[in-house]
């Protein structure tokens, strides 16, 4: 056992080094999201604790104080929230996405495909799983063929 933990350990150390994170998580996100306060931590300290990935928040607060859809602050904040998306390479997660809140999106950073999802029912060691087994999809397969089977993904 301690042969085979040297061995991951040495495979990892082998691998180069990257200047950009080789994942990122996008959440969507809102101030008056319930899930997304729970979330939204439970991302963030995951992500500093694991070292290796970004987090990107797409604000889709676009309801004002009554709670009524403001449909110019609602389009610019789309706009808004995909120029963010499309800065890390992920701008079509929009199209699918852009309307939930309380949803992450673990993508690879070279690629922006599309890794994984994270909800509020995670805890934070789950996230690092994920967070974990993305990281490993995007330094050993090849780009396209990174989404592990049956991701628990929402459908669009």
């Amino acid at each position: 056992m301690k042969q085979l933990a040297a061995l991951v350990v040495l495979v990892f150390a082998a691998l180069p080094v990257q200047a950009e994170p080789v994942i990122k998580v996008i959440s969507f996100t809102a101030e008056w999201c319930a899930s997304c306060r729970v979330l939204n931590p439970a991302i963030e300290n995951a992500i500093s604790t694991f070292g290796a990935g970004e987090i990107g928040k797409v604000d889709l607060d676009y309801t004002n104080a009554h709670g009524r859809a403001n449909e110019a602050a609602r389009t610019a904040a789309i706009a808004a929230a995909a120029d963010r998306a499309i800065s890390h390479k992920a701008g079509y997660l929009i199209e699918l996405f852009g309307s939930r809140t309380g949803l992450g999106v673990l993508v690879a950073s070279d690629t922006g495909e599309m890794l994984d999802c994270l909800d509020a029912s995670l805890s934070e060691q789950a996230i690092r799983g994920r967070l974990r087994e993305a990281l490993i999809l995007t330094r050993t397969r090849q780009a396209g063929v990174r989404r592990p089977e049956g991701a628990p993904c929402p459908a669009a």
